[in-house]
């Protein structure tokens, strides 16, 4: 539907779908400054604009539905009133995922009760405080109920938004945080020449403050600060310095490359974090066209173990290109698309292993175990993808391409030649998009062998 807007009507639905009159936890100005100026009165609406409105309230996160209905005016030919209905969100919510392992003791051993390794995830939200959509987050994560402290994760954030005012055009949002992770290092892993290398895994626990503004539409920049302490540890989660190696006898040798700065395995530090990223992407019949850009640095302060001074700089380009013109509407066929992405990054000063970059994983250079390639100071990695639509699904093929550019020597104990990686590497393949999930074929040019990868639908070069 098109013609004059004589009319925008704001509507607060309660969960049974009735509109609400009088107060509500909604601030109605928070909605309006989400809705572009030609969805008002006196401009043309069309469905471009609808849709416009669809993903700026989505975005938010603050609804669990979110409807444009235009309609037309019965005072007025031509005329077109647009409502915007909203169904918030619960305020309070809690939830317990639980998932249960079996451990098989042995092969002349049946399974017992001790076998059983019950674990899950909590998480307790509590939001749109004071009607600003305020809100705490709590999860805490553990594989083992019965000794959650192994590998017990946390997270607990508080967001203010609007932190200079509805009204403001920055929209900047203050994110307080303190996290405590554990996460298996793609540093200390082996290349195709050598044998299997005991795990590392690295925990961080610490604070996090920053804020993010809106410079113009769809251009976010987001600063901050971060301190943390980071722990190295072994499979039995013993604190372990060095990275390992199996010997020919069996046993284990801790003689490999240092895991922290301090040498200790363990690293505390501070740094400023900071990135900005410019989204001028669209949806054309579902395809996404447009470009995508992410620029993001930390920048150490001379704080923590070994004072570390560093400066880590990325930069992520990706364009979208549409490849023919097709008419847009409901029911009609994406277009093809064609997808270039680069990926670079570089480091300068203090480089403790577990910061290194990594290259191969299955979001970037396919077919490859994580950090299979190397670890290094900097890093290109390229990728190209065709995508052409099959009815209401994509076909794809790729190829990308990682590579340490020389500088995996530069990492302190050189954890890519001790483990027999190759610096450089490249895959290629097919796939099929499906609903949520993607089926792809990828072979890796080292080996010339294939793989065939099953994951979500949300790679690095996805919408």
């Amino acid at each position: 539907m098109e013609g004059d807007i004589t009319k925008l009507s704001i509507q607060i639905l309660d969960k049974h779908g009735n509109v609400v009159e009088g107060n509500t936890h909604i601030q109605i100005p928070v909605v309006q400054r989400e809705i572009p100026i030609h969805v008002r009165s006196g401009y043309v609406f069309n469905t471009e604009a609808g849709k416009q409105v669809l993903r700026n309230l989505n975005f938010l996160g603050f609804f669990s539905n979110v409807e444009v209905n235009p309609r037309t005016d019965e005072n007025k030919e031509e005329g077109v009133v647009v409502e915007v209905k909203l169904k918030e969100m619960d305020q309070k919510s809690a939830e317990l995922g639980v998932h249960c392992r079996i451990i098989v003791p042995g092969r002349r051993e049946l399974p017992a009760t001790t076998s059983l390794q019950p674990g899950g995830t909590v998480t307790v939200d509590r939001r749109n405080l004071q009607g600003l959509y305020r809100s705490f987050h709590v999860s805490a994560t553990t594989s083992n109920f019965f000794e959650p402290w192994d590998d017990f994760s946390f997270k607990l954030e508080y967001a203010h938004p609007y932190l200079d005012g509805v009204y403001s055009p920055i929209n900047s949002t203050l994110r307080l945080s303190c996290f405590n992770s554990s996460k298996l290092s793609p540093v200390f892993t082996e290349g195709p020449s050598v044998d299997k290398v005991p795990p590392i895994w690295v925990d961080r626990a610490g604070i996090k403050a920053n804020i993010t503004e809106s410079i113009i539409h769809q251009t976010k920049c987001t600063y901050g600060l971060v301190m943390e302490e980071i722990t190295t540890r072994d499979k039995r989660r013993n604190i372990c310095a060095n990275g390992q190696r199996v010997l020919p006898n069996g046993e284990i040798s801790a003689d490999g490359p240092p895991t922290t700065l301090s040498g200790t395995g363990i690293d505390r530090m501070a740094f400023l974090q900071a990135n900005i990223s410019w989204d001028n992407t669209k949806f054309v019949n579902g395809a996404v066209v447009g470009d995508r850009n992410v620029l993001q640095v930390d920048q150490g302060l001379g704080i923590g173990t070994l004072f570390p001074l560093f400066n880590r700089l990325q930069l992520t380009v990706t364009q979208f290109i549409q490849l023919r013109s097709v008419e847009e509407g409901a029911g009609k066929p994406p277009p093809p698309v064609l997808v270039l992405h680069g990926h670079c990054g570089g480091y300068i000063g203090d480089l403790p292993s577990y910061d290194a970059f990594t290259l191969a994983n299955p979001y970037t250079v396919k077919g490859y175990r994580m950090g299979e390639i190397g670890a290094a100071r900097n890093i290109l990695e390229l990728a190209a993808e065709l995508r052409v639509p099959v009815k209401a699904q994509y076909v794809y093929a790729f190829a990308k391409h990682g590579n340490d550019l020389g500088s995996s020597k530069n990492v302190t104990g050189n954890p890519t030649q001790v483990y027999g990686r190759i610096c450089h590497g490249s895959s290629y393949g097919v796939g099929v998009k499906l609903g949520l999930l993607k089926a792809e074929y990828a072979i890796d040019h080292y080996s010339g062998t294939g793989a065939i990868i099953n994951l979500l639908a949300n790679s690095f070069i996805d919408a």
